[in-house]
């Protein structure tokens, strides 16, 4: 192949012999690499995969693709994806063809991006060591976005999604203060205010204190639960009206999976319901029973591959689930039901004009340039408040364990709590937001 080179001609790849200048249209069509995306797995390993771009002979744009190296090295990839409008020169032998059309668009595709993709959100590291956490389509780094890294999640979870560029000072302190006034969500029930403007700072500072607790929010129907648990999911990216949230209905397997994608993230998992008399009671019961015992103990349950092989998880839940349902999981072990933090809901408790107000902010990603900004505060002095987070928990739980009577557990998810607004508060007083003064008025609710 050497003794090749290769031109596009009439927006065909074409073989030119460079002895003799004999000249093979290898097919009719082109297609370049535009980004290569390296896959960092959690076992260490990495996969590289490729988009591709199109175009046929007369000049028409094909669809873009995305191919695994082993499907682009296999060769049979464009007629999957592209039908006839790709098709190789059946006048030439087909095994040399398509070794020629692999280097033929290796030759045009040095332009390509190079990029790097994690396997779940959160927290991570950098080829160059560098703390990050990780969006769908990006990462924020203690400098700001940056759009060359980031996750590789399907497109059954578009929740994690940065905008394109790093919040001003002037966003920034907008969204604190929008956080804060969330505390205010509902005059009959200030609990609502504790659940939105805490579950998604919970969630990150998960990096040093591991969630083991779930959260639901409980009450009937009607009362804006599915609404109210979007305002949290949308800390994590300006939130689509169409959009909706995961359901109950999911297979065990399948919210698992999501639960190991949203690493030091909130996964709302929406509408816990079916009638007592239902014929789909224990199905539901045993479902959460499983799914919310792994998130309790950060544990996956083992799993098989096709050949019934136990799947190796190298990786650790660590994900904050809140849920919506007309009730709790109902029949499940009391140690399991003692892990979560309910937060009861009923009729007349939210405004419908308080939502309207919140869901606009959401709707422009005012809440998630808020958790971006904290996100960068915490990754400023990584190591600094990495051992912050450990001494005020210590300090935090002991308090909580001798002021209440609970126990060594309960004290752990009060205490995580605690720390999370404690870092938040902190956070906010840094541009100026709300003073220290204001930071210890804030500490109370």
């Amino acid at each position: 192949m050497d003794s090749y080179k290769y031109k596009i001609e009439d927006n065909c790849f074409v073989a030119i012999n460079k002895e003799n200048n004999d000249k093979m249209i290898l097919c009719n069509f082109t297609a370049i690499i535009t980004e290569e995306v390296k896959k960092l797995l959690d076992n260490g390993n990495t996969q590289i995969s490729y988009r591709i771009e199109g175009k046929t002979k007369t000049g028409d744009l094909l669809d873009p693709i995305t191919l695994s190296a082993e499907d682009l090295d296999k060769g049979v990839w464009f007629s999957k994806h592209w039908g006839r409008k790709a098709e190789l020169n059946i006048d030439l032998p087909k095994g040399a063809t398509l070794k020629h059309l692999q280097r033929a668009i290796y030759e045009f595709s040095k332009q390509a991006v190079l990029s790097t993709a994690y396997s779940h959100t959160g927290f991570a590291k950098s080829k160059s060591g560098d703390n990050l956490y990780l969006f769908g389509n990006g990462a924020v780094t203690a400098d700001g976005i940056d759009n060359t890294i980031s996750c590789a999640l399907p497109a059954s979870m578009p929740y994690y999604h940065l905008p394109e560029q790093t919040p001003s000072a002037e966003q920034t302190e907008a969204a604190i203060q929008s956080i804060l006034n969330l505390l205010l969500f509902s005059e009959k029930n200030h609990y609502l205010g504790l659940l939105l403007s805490l579950s998604a700072i919970r969630a990150v500072v998960s990096i040093w204190l591991p969630v083991e607790e779930y959260i639901f929010l409980v009450g009937p129907k009607q009362t804006f639960k599915s609404s109210t648990v979007k305002l949290i999911q949308s800390f994590f990216g300006a939130w689509d009206p169409k959009k909706s949230l995961i359901s109950w209905e999911s297979t065990y397997p399948a919210l698992e999976g999501f639960a190991m994608l949203s690493s030091n993230s909130v996964l709302c998992v929406d509408d816990f319901v079916y009638p007592q008399i239902s014929s789909r009671k224990n199905e539901f019961t045993v479902r959460a029973e499983q799914f919310l015992r792994a998130v309790a103990n950060r544990s996956p349950r083992e799993r098989a591959n096709n050949h019934g092989h136990a799947l190796d998880n190298h990786q650790n839940l660590n994900c904050l689930v809140v849920s919506t349902g007309e009730h709790p999981p109902r029949e499940v072990p009391e140690s399991l039901y003692q892990r979560g933090v309910y937060f009861p809901v009923n009729y007349g408790d939210i405004s419908t004009e308080e939502l309207s107000e919140a869901q606009t902010l959401a709707n422009n990603g005012v809440y998630a340039n808020g958790l971006i900004a904290f996100i960068q505060y915490l990754l400023g002095d990584y190591e600094k408040n990495a051992k912050l987070a450990g001494n005020w928990f210590k300090k935090a739980a002991a308090s909580h364990k001798k002021k209440f009577p609970i126990t060594n557990r309960e004290a752990y998810h009060m205490a995580s709590f605690t720390i999370a607004w404690a870092f938040f508060r902190k956070f906010a007083e840094s541009p100026g937001v709300i003073t220290k003064e204001e930071s210890q008025e804030y500490r109370k609710h």
